[in-house]
């Protein structure tokens, strides 16, 4: 194999230009002192609109909300959990499971109840 076959293997894995659409494409110029490349935006077509969301963030959103429901269920299952033990039967990290619980507190749907080291979680 030859130097120009690997280089063409490797540009085509790293950037599949064929993905974008045609006016979306990347453009390439050149002089003999410079080199210039225009990337267009994803999210907007050739007349400067924005394109509406294509969908790219809603399996991790999606999946985000099933998390937060999972701990969510947990709590209810289990009144007075402490988040050691959420994080035990959901298997989240216990950093995670502090994210879920700020956003269930600040969505009123559970509660802190008792002192911190011995308190546990509540559905409201």
């Amino acid at each position: 194999m030859q130097a120009s076959e690997i280089q063409c293997i490797s540009f085509c894995r790293v950037n599949p230009i064929e993905s974008y659409k045609e006016d979306r494409r990347p453009v390439f110029k050149s002089s003999p002192s410079q080199f210039m490349t225009i990337i267009y935006s994803m999210e907007y077509n050739s007349d400067g609109v924005k394109i509406a969301n294509d969908n790219r963030n809603d399996n991790r959103n999606d999946n985000r909300n099933d998390s937060v429901n999972n701990t969510y269920q947990t709590i209810k299952a289990n009144p007075g959990i402490q988040r050691k033990r959420i994080s035990e039967l959901t298997g989240k990290s216990i950093p995670t499971v502090d994210r879920h619980l700020a956003l269930l507190v600040k969505e009123g749907l559970v509660e802190h109840r008792d002192s911190d080291k011995t308190g546990g979680y509540y559905v409201k």
